[in-house]
C-alpha cells in the first residue's frame, strides 16, 4: 500500500496575482467539469461523477451569493467637512470565498475497497464542515482514483474561520507578531488536520501518514513501517468483522429466545382452555364459546396431552440458549481484550517512532553545532597565525 493524500487550496471569484496559482473559481470548475480548454492534460476527458451535493456548475453562483453577504462597514472622517461618515464596502473580487480540495487512493488499493474509503472520507468532511460542504465529484478518466470537493462558508461567515490553517494563523496575528510565527501556526494546523483524517479514516485502510521522502526514511525502513501499518489495519478490520458477527449472532439468539417465550405463553393458554372444559357442560349458553375456543386450540396446539412435553422442550431450549449467550459474551470479551492489546502495542510503537524522530533531530542539531564549532576553531587559528609571525 502507499500513503494518504488529501490537499486543499483557497480560491476567489477573480484570482489576484500570486493567489491560488492564478486560478479563479471559474477556472477550477472548468477543469473539474472537463471543459475542453481546461482539460488538455487528460487524454480522453469524461464528465465527473457527482458523488455528493450540487452540480459543480452551481458553485460559481453560490460563491457570488456568499460574496453579497460579506459587506463591511467602517467610519472615517470626511476630508472636506471633517465629519465622521459611515462607509460601506463590498467584498473584493479577489477575496477568498471557496475551498477546493482533492483526496485520492493509491493504485495498490483494491478496487472493491475504494467505494468504502471514499464514503468514509466524505463523511469525515461532512462532520467537519457540515452544510458548507457543497459538492464532491469523482474523476474516472485519469489513471488514479480521486475526488474533488468544494466548501463554501455560510452567509456572513468569514473565510478564515472555516479554513483550518488560516484560522490558526489568524489566532496569532496582530500585536506585532512576526510573519514567521503565523506561517508556523498555519503549517502546524494543516499537519494536524491531515493527521486527523489519517487517524479517523486512512489508517484503517493500511495507508501511511506520509511517504518515505517526507519522513526521510530509507526505502527498506519505510517498507517495514508500511508493512506494520498494513498488519495493524488488517487486524483492526478482522476484529471489527468478528465483533459484528458476534453481535449479529446475539441478535438472532434474542429473536429465537423471544419466539420460544411466545410459544411458552401459547402453551399456558392451552392449559387455561383445558381448565374451561368442565365449565362448558354446566350450561348450553357457553357451548358456542367453547366451540370457538376449541377451534382456536386446534390451530395453536396439536393436543392438550402434549402441553407438558412441549413446555419441557421449550424450557430446555431456553436453558441451552442462555448457555450459548454466556459463551458468546465470553468470546466478545476476548475480542475486546485482544483489541485493547493491539491498541496498546500501537501506542508503544508510536511512542518509539516519536522517540526515534526526536533522537534524529538531536543528532542533526549536534552535527550542526559541531560544524559551527569547527568553523570557529578554523577562524581562530587563522587570526592567531599573523600574531605568531610578528613575534618572530
Amino acid at each position: 500500500m502507499s500513503y494518504q493524500f488529501i490537499h486543499i487550496e483557497s480560491y476567489s471569484r477573480k484570482a489576484g496575482k500570486g493567489k491560488a496559482g492564478g486560478n479563479s473559481i471559474s477556472d477550477i470548475i472548468a477543469e473539474v467539469t472537463r471543459v475542453p480548454q481546461a482539460s488538455s492534460h487528460v487524454q480522453k476527458p469524461e464528465p465527473p461523477d457527482l458523488v455528493f451535493g450540487v452540480d459543480p456548475h452551481q458553485l460559481v453562483e453560490m460563491c457570488e451569493s456568499y460574496a453579497v453577504t460579506m459587506i463591511s462597514t467602517f467610519n472615517r472622517k470626511n476630508r472636506k467637512t471633517g465629519a465622521n461618515v459611515t462607509v460601506t464596502r463590498k467584498m473584493r473580487e479577489d477575496g477568498l470565498c471557496m475551498i477546493g480540495g482533492v483526496f485520492s487512493a493509491p493504485s495498490q488499493m483494491p478496487v472493491g475497497t475504494w467505494p468504502q474509503y471514499r464514503k468514509e472520507m466524505i463523511n469525515k468532511l461532512k462532520d467537519e464542515f457540515g452544510d458548507r460542504l457543497k459538492s464532491v465529484n469523482e474523476h474516472v478518466d485519469e489513471s488514479y482514483r480521486h475526488c474533488h470537493f468544494y466548501i463554501i462558508p455560510l452567509p456572513g461567515e468569514h473565510f478564515d474561520n472555516i479554513h483550518p490553517g488560516k484560522r490558526s494563523a489568524s489566532a496569532v496575528s496582530g500585536g506585532g507578531v512576526v510573519k514567521g510565527l503565523q506561517n508556523k501556526a498555519y503549517n502546524d494546523a494543516m499537519r494536524k488536520w491531515q493527521d486527523e483524517y489519517w487517524m479517523d479514516v486512512s489508517k484503517k485502510y493500511g495507508l501511511a501518514r506520509v511517504g518515505p521522502k517526507l519522513k526521510r526514511s530509507t526505502r527498506p525502513g519505510w517498507a517495514a513501517q508500511q508493512a506494520l501499518v498494513i498488519l495493524n489495519a488488517q487486524t483492526l478490520q478482522d476484529n471489527e468483522i468478528k465483533s459484528l458477527a458476534l453481535r449479529n449472532k446475539e441478535v438472532k439468539l434474542n429473536i429465537k429466545e423471544a419466539n420460544l417465550e411466545r410459544l411458552f405463553a401459547q402453551a399456558r393458554k392451552v392449559e387455561t382452555l383445558g381448565g374451561r372444559v368442565g365449565m362448558i357442560f354446566g350450561g348450553f349458553v357457553v357451548a358456542t364459546q367453547f366451540i370457538k375456543e376449541w377451534l382456536v386450540l386446534q390451530k395453536i396446539w396439536p393436543g392438550i396431552s402434549q402441553v407438558d412435553e412441549e413446555k419441557a422442550r421449550a424450557q430446555k431450549a431456553i436453558n441451552s440458549l442462555q448457555q450459548e449467550k454466556k459463551i458468546l459474551k465470553d468470546e466478545f470479551e476476548i475480542v475486546k481484550t485482544d483489541l485493547s492489546h493491539i491498541k496498546a502495542d500501537k501506542a508503544r510503537l508510536d511512542s518509539l517512532l516519536s522517540e526515534l524522530s526526536h533522537t534524529k533531530l538531536l543528532l542533526t542539531e549536534s552535527e550542526h553545532h559541531n560544524q559551527l564549532l569547527a568553523e570557529e576553531v578554523n577562524e581562530l587559528s587563522r587570526l592567531l597565525k599573523p600574531a605568531s609571525a610578528n613575534k618572530i
